[in-house]
């Protein structure tokens, strides 16, 4: 067998196993991962912020507009991409922490004021059993009509 035989048959077999590590169409380059969209990335991030933040203290969706939040996300990128972080690296107990923060707060709020309400109420009723009570008029003797 020829060296040039070899090569050729060397070359096929290169050719057989890159098929085999990166199926493909004959001449279609291969595709390359782009990694993480950052912007992406940081807008998810801001977008779940802002909902706790909202979730806690409603007005705040007056400050927290569109415009801003991509303000915001726009600047978190470069940090996310310098760290190299994704939201796909956050533990699954912070996130469910990050879940509950919002209707707990809320429950919070509405235990607080029913709690007071039922101070109040309280304290209200204490006042009236404590406080003097005022005598009730006696209606006057009536002469009795029948009496003779």
């Amino acid at each position: 067998m020829s060296l040039d035989k070899l090569d050729m048959l060397a070359a096929q077999a290169d050719d057989g196993i890159q098929a085999i590590d990166n199926p493909q169409a004959p001449g279609e380059q291969p595709q390359v991962d782009a990694g993480p969209n950052y912007l992406q990335e940081a807008t998810i991030i801001v977008d779940v912020c802002t909902a706790i933040v909202v979730g806690m203290v409603p007005k705040a969706a007056d400050i927290w507009t569109q415009p801003v939040k991509d303000r915001v996300a726009g600047a978190l990128a470069p940090v996310l991409e310098k760290y190299g972080f994704t939201v796909g690296d956050i533990p699954p107990e912070l996130g469910l922490a990050v879940a509950l923060v919002p209707p707990m707060m809320q429950t919070y709020k509405l235990y607080a004021e029913v709690a007071k309400a039922a101070k109040e109420k309280a304290k209200a009723r204490t006042f009236e059993a404590e406080a003097p009570k005022a005598e009730e008029p006696q209606a006057a003797p009536v002469a009795d009509a029948f009496a003779e």
